[in-house]
């Protein structure tokens, strides 16, 4: 359950909240593959059933920034990728227990992962370069401090700093596609997954809320230039349909009734208004 504008210039350039690709075990200076052959390359069906089961986070804090970590056996000893062998960890928890300062009960995280005890993975964002501008289906909002609102819902926009040099502060609620459900929640710069979503996947600086094999319900990425960019979306609100299907298809807002209320096209710039969409 979840809890209730300018450009920077180049030689400026910040990470709004810090995602690395997600790494496979340590182990000193072993390559590519261990003692047996077995690469350290997880593959993909076998890292999703690792995040499902693990409820997308580190199982002992519930970070969603996590490293895929071998416990039974290690993975120098490993012969196969088995998803039940293997846990979510975060870069600490995963140094501290491979360097053995953490006996942490792993068997036991795993039947009670953090994240789904709490009901969602977090990670914090970090917003030192002010308030980015965001692009959405590639139409580009600029300086508006409530992006979309719907009602009285604020679903994606932004508080000022609290001081000046502290990060400007995000928060969103992206639903599901049936608007029942919150997939997603930034609140004041803290990331959080619902942990029923079907998948949620980190790569570099791009992240995807899966709602099954197909079908994609956010993705979002940080740009080199300090974009916040939304790539997809498929969210119902309060009966209005919010879509977004690549950067070269446009921002299509649809209402309750079925009639296509507004589409921002690929390029177009919404500039300087407090609140840019308001339903």
């Amino acid at each position: 359950m979840f809890a209730d504008g300018h450009t920077p210039a180049p030689n400026s350039e910040r990470r709004l909240f810090r995602l690395s690709a997600a790494a496979n075990d340590g182990g000193g200076d072993m390559g590519e593959v261990n003692q047996f052959g077995l690469s350290r390359e997880i593959p993909e069906p076998v890292k999703r059933q690792v995040r499902q089961r693990c409820a997308f986070g580190c199982v002992l804090c519930g970070c969603a920034i996590i490293d895929y970590h071998h416990f039974d056996p290690p993975f120098r000893d490993a012969t196969e990728h088995r998803p039940e062998a293997i846990a979510l960890l975060c870069p600490l928890h995963h140094r501290l227990i491979e360097s053995g300062l953490d006996c942490a009960d792993l068997g036991n995280a795993l039947k009670h992962p953090y994240a789904r005890q709490q009901g969602f993975a977090r990670t914090p964002f970090d917003f030192r370069g002010g308030i980015p501008p965001i692009t959405i289906g590639g139409a580009l909002f600029v300086g508006s401090q409530r992006v979309i609102v719907v009602g009285d819902e604020m679903i994606l926009g932004f508080d000022a700093p609290e001081a000046k040099g502290l990060p400007g502060l995000l928060s969103a609620r992206f639903y599901d596609h049936s608007g029942a459900r919150v997939a997603v929640e930034i609140a004041r710069n803290e990331f959080r997954s619902n942990s029923r979503n079907w998948d949620v996947e980190q790569s570099g600086n791009r992240l995807t809320i899966r709602t099954g094999p197909r079908g994609i319900g956010l993705q979002f990425s940080i740009r080199g230039n300090a974009v916040l960019a939304i790539e997809h979306l498929n969210m119902v609100c309060r009966g209005y349909t919010f879509r977004v299907s690549g950067e070269s298809h446009g921002f299509k807002i649809i209402l309750p009734s079925g009639e296509r209320w507004v589409t921002f096209a690929p390029g177009a710039t919404v500039a300087a208004c407090y609140t840019a969409i308001h339903g």
